[in-house]
């Protein structure tokens, strides 16, 4: 996975180099392996491990609905095994609301 090239905010060539990012941890069981890896700018890089180390997503998430999100919504982290059954529940529940 790349970064996207054409952010009109953010465009690449102020973010610096791409670099690797392990998606798991390296020092959390991650691998080398392809699929285990993202490119992202440099200095994105640096700033999510500035804020959020290297925790798991679930962590990120508790991280971000605390201190950067709306009071009024949550940000989940749902296990792809579990995503279609999520997405049932949730079109269901706002079915029955309207």
């Amino acid at each position: 996975m790349c970064y996207k090239r054409k952010n009109e905010h953010y465009p690449i060539e102020k973010l610096g180099r791409l670099t690797k990012h392990h998606l798991q941890p390296r020092s959390r069981g991650g691998s080398n392996l392809p699929n285990n890896i993202s490119y992202v700018p440099e200095k994105l890089h640096n700033a999510y491990h500035l804020m959020f180390s290297n925790h798991l997503p679930h962590k990120v998430a508790q991280m971000l609905n605390e201190h950067w999100i709306s009071r009024d919504v949550t940000m989940l982290v749902i296990p792809n095994e579990f995503l279609d059954q999520v997405t049932e529940l949730l079109c269901k529940l706002s079915h029955q609301k309207y």
